[in-house]
């Protein structure tokens, strides 16, 4: 059980770690003027250009795949479903950020998908190889 747990501890930590960082990347690529006050930051956000978008969902995608695969990977027993349960945190924490910002209908769709599917290979991969 303790394995488990440190297992779905790692897998959201590296998920959450790979989401920062490729966020960091798109924010380089494509830097937002400072000091703007929150509801100039979102409409910001919310008028950034398609490749900015690629750049969070892929964070995503990679995030909750990682999430799932390394949880699953550690886990001793039902490595699915503790992959999976790391792969909903990634997913849970995307859905809020959709929402949370003024992004594109067509970006949050794509976004909150990809993700599910991603973070569903990430968990079921490493117990296909055990099986």
């Amino acid at each position: 059980m303790v394995r488990n747990i440190i297992g779905l501890i790692s897998g959201i930590a590296v998920g959450g770690l790979i989401v920062g960082l490729i966020r960091t990347l798109a924010l380089n690529r494509y830097p937002i003027a400072e000091n703007l006050s929150s509801e100039d930051l979102s409409h910001a956000l919310g008028n950034m250009p398609n490749g900015f978008y690629f750049f969070i969902i892929g964070s995503h995608i990679f995030g909750a795949f990682a999430a799932g695969m390394v949880t699953a990977i550690i886990a001793k027993k039902h490595k699915s479903s503790w992959g999976l349960v790391a792969a909903m945190v990634i997913l849970a924490i995307t859905a809020y950020s959709n929402y949370t910002n003024l992004n594109p209908d067509w970006v949050k769709l794509l976004d909150l998908s990809s993700t599910a599917i991603a973070g569903y290979l990430g968990a079921k991969i490493p117990s296909w190889r055990s099986a």
